[in-house]
């Protein structure tokens, strides 16, 4: 067997834990009382609310583009329609104090009114992933789902209990149990995690399958954020302590007790880092909980947080009437001996893309990179020898050669492109591969040159959480190595169905560069370095 000195696997180069918030905020707010919600348009300007009664709208680099809407009341949450393909979504809603959200057109017009609740503020809204639902919840314990265009569809839950008076036998039925203060959507569109006092819930809108409660601070929960990428829950609450769960409850980390309440937090949209708000505090984590960085800016407690749909960046919402505005900076990838600040470096050539343009350079002549723009923020970049992709929510998955030249455009229906990520597409010299979403047993293939689905789509028995094609041999015999639920390891070759068995309990798995050479980790151990010739 030879040294593992003498091979390249590919795995991707690593950021190191430098990384770290560079924030600003104007020296003069432009809101008068403390800013209680924020989020991202898809054209990445940003929208704040505030105790003020006035919405404003941002530019990403936090230059005020105007107020949007004047509105006669307090608003708590605000939640911007997810676009659905290369179709911009035009409207946002708002919670707001008197039991109502609004549903409101871009330029500030209120489209509908709906009373949501009789019995308190709606405190935290979310629209599921595709546009099609919102969740809302409040003050009153209850838990809804309405349709998008304002419509009820269904009660999911209540907090409200009966309490027996301790001096009367009769019994009042309350409907003030335990006031919901978030929620938000599960990965697949068909659960719903929502807080109820100490307690975090998931709620299944499927009927038959059962829901899980499990204890998950000791005291109230005020903020939690579910990652569809990695499939992690994160929570905070007014014991000051933040925790990360996976997404049957068990607890993965518990941080030490923080200075103060935690007020907010958030993932990146990639899943592979988050961030906590409290009182004069930004934390920057990554996803395993561990912190790159605390920052200290003088915005009062920080009530809500947004990422930008390409992970650089956030804005966060301060209890001083500020409004925070921070970027991830001293992102360091490494490969070989070549160490970047950005983006993507492989096989001899560093590929970084900026909000507008794609920069290809190659590494024996830095000097003369290949150009060309862009219509929508990159995701993530993967390469190859011959050729690299980009994806973004505008164009999906999009391959192209060294030379910048647009080469196909890979697509099914059914692919959501937000829930894409390093581990579910792969890319060798000939082939893309991806995971369908819509249904995780199934990997569809793709002809890199022409962008047609090849005759084989693989399907497993489980869920398939990882996988990656082969970079050596003609395509013939192309490999395709996955990683399914119970963390067997898998190989298969695209032009054949079926699969056997390689390893069990599986962390993960890299392919060699330069030769059938597979190379698997398990409980963090090599345990097996196999030649699939």
């Amino acid at each position: 067997m030879a040294k593992r000195s003498e091979f390249s696997f590919s795995i991707p180069a690593t950021v190191r834990s430098t990384m770290r918030f560079q924030h600003a905020q104007a020296s003069v707010n432009q809101h008068t009382e403390i800013v209680t919600a924020c989020c991202w348009t898809p054209e990445n300007d940003v929208i704040t609310c505030s105790d003020d009664n006035t919405i404003v709208r941002w530019r990403m680099d936090g230059e005020v583009v105007g107020k949007v809407a004047s509105v006669d009341t307090f608003v708590t949450s605000v939640d911007w329609v997810p676009s659905v393909g290369k179709q911009g979504a035009d409207m946002f809603v708002i919670a707001c104090t008197d039991g109502t959200f609004r549903i409101m057109s871009k330029n500030g017009r209120e489209e509908k009114k709906v009373q949501a609740s009789d019995a308190g503020a709606i405190i935290s809204l979310k629209w599921n992933y595709d546009g099609t639902a919102l969740v809302t919840a409040g003050e009153d314990g209850s838990v809804k789902v309405y349709s998008r265009s304002g419509n009820l569809r269904s009660t999911l839950a209540n907090t409200g209990s009966s309490i027996v008076h301790p001096f009367l036998t009769c019994v009042f039925n309350s409907c003030v149990g335990n006031a919901v203060y978030a929620v938000c959507w599960g990965p697949d569109n068909d659960q719903i995690l929502f807080t109820n006092s100490k307690n975090l819930v998931i709620k299944t809108i499927q009927v038959g399958r059962k829901d899980i409660q499990w204890k998950a601070h000791d005291g109230p929960i005020l903020c939690i954020d579910w990652n569809p990428i990695n499939n992690r829950v994160i929570s905070g609450g007014e014991d000051r302590v933040f925790r990360v769960w996976d997404g049957f409850g068990r607890q993965l980390y518990q941080s030490p007790v923080c200075e103060h309440v935690i007020t907010s937090i958030a993932w990146s949209p990639k899943g592979d880092m988050f961030a906590v708000g409290a009182f004069n505090m930004l934390r920057l984590c990554d996803k395993t909980g561990w912190s790159y960085c605390r920052e200290r800016p003088k915005c009062g407690s920080l009530m809500d947080i947004s990422w930008a749909s390409d992970g650089t960046q956030l804005v966060a919402a301060g209890g001083n009437s500020s409004t925070l505005f921070a970027q991830v900076v001293d992102r360091h990838l490494q490969w070989n001996k070549i160490e970047v600040i950005e983006m993507s470096l492989g096989y001899g050539f560093l590929i970084v893309c900026t909000a507008t343009q794609c920069f290809i350079y190659n590494f024996q002549n830095w000097n003369t990179p290949h150009i060309f723009d862009l219509r929508a923020a990159v995701n993530f970049i993967l390469q190859s020898e011959c050729h690299f992709i980009t994806v973004d929510n505008f164009h999906g998955i999009q391959v192209y050669s060294y030379e910048g030249r647009a080469i196909s455009n890979p697509k099914f229906n059914g692919m959501h492109v937000e829930f894409l990520h390093r581990h579910t597409v792969s890319l060798s010299i000939d082939t893309v591969s991806i995971l369908d979403h819509s249904d995780r047993k199934t990997i569809r293939s793709f002809d890199i040159n022409t962008g047609k689905a090849l005759p084989i789509t693989f399907t497993h028995s489980l869920d398939v959480l990882e996988l990656a094609l082969s970079h050596y041999g003609p395509s013939t015999d192309r490999k395709l190595f996955f990683i399914d639920s119970n963390r067997d390891l898998h190989l298969s070759r695209l032009s054949h169905k079926g699969s056997f068995k390689l390893q069990a309990q599986v962390d993960s798995a890299a392919w060699n560069d330069s030769s059938e050479m597979l190379v698997a980790l398990s409980d963090a151990k090599v345990r097996s370095i196999v030649s699939c010739e």
